[in-house]
């Protein structure tokens, strides 16, 4: 009987035992599944080809119309240089694609011996979108000159404002046509003076280099 009890009480206490031993020993962690792919996707990110910009972003085609820099030599009909009432021919220079510098220069003979001669400055603005070929100008100048006639001393200042539209065919050439505003100045010295404001049409065309 008494072996019976220890060898019970022996059993017992290795059950104890084995129970601690196994509280001891941590169970297996495996890593979570969402670990892996999340890196696996951080990794395979960085080697990614770049998302190109959408078509809606390019710049929108440009039209023919004035470019910066570009130098013209022009004809016009009307819209005369220190309003002697004769064709003009001259050049512009393109400051940039808004902004021409303008000089004119006209000349008037008659049967008679009647003799003039005139030459204007300005500046010509173009507004309007670079996609359209055809553009609003407004111009702004100030010319000097001889009216046509016998006199010697027939002279003359004018100041012009107006404006128009000017259609470019391509880089190379446009024409165009506009309405000033002439206010001239009688220089002579038998009749200075302001004289009567007119509205003065012209049109012309422009060769660009």
């Amino acid at each position: 009987m008494t072996r019976f009890v220890a060898a019970a009480l022996l059993f017992a206490s290795s059950l104890v035992a084995a129970q601690e031993i196994g509280r001891e020993i941590p169970a297996e962690q495996t890593p979570p599944a969402s670990s892996s792919s999340s890196s696996s996707s951080s990794y395979d990110n960085q080697y990614q080809t770049p998302a190109t910009p959408s078509s809606s972003l390019a710049a929108p085609p440009r039209a023919p119309g004035p470019r910066r820099g570009a130098f013209g030599v022009r004809a016009q009909l009307g819209g005369s240089a220190a309003g002697i009432g004769a064709p003009t021919v001259g050049f512009v220079f393109l400051a940039s694609e808004a902004v021409g510098i303008t000089f004119d220069l006209g000349m008037g003979v008659t049967d008679k011996g009647a003799f003039g001669f005139g030459f204007a400055a300005g500046l010509d603005v173009h507004p309007g979108s670079i996609t359209k070929p055809v553009r609003p100008v407004f111009s702004i100048g100030a010319g000097f000159g001889k009216t046509v006639s016998t006199q010697a001393d027939d002279f003359v200042m004018d100041v012009k404002l107006g404006g128009g539209a000017e259609y470019w065919f391509s880089d190379n050439f446009s024409v165009g046509g506009r309405v000033l505003i002439d206010v001239p100045i009688d220089l002579s010295s038998s009749k200075s003076g302001f004289q009567i404001v007119t509205l003065t049409p012209g049109v012309g065309g422009t060769f660009y280099f």
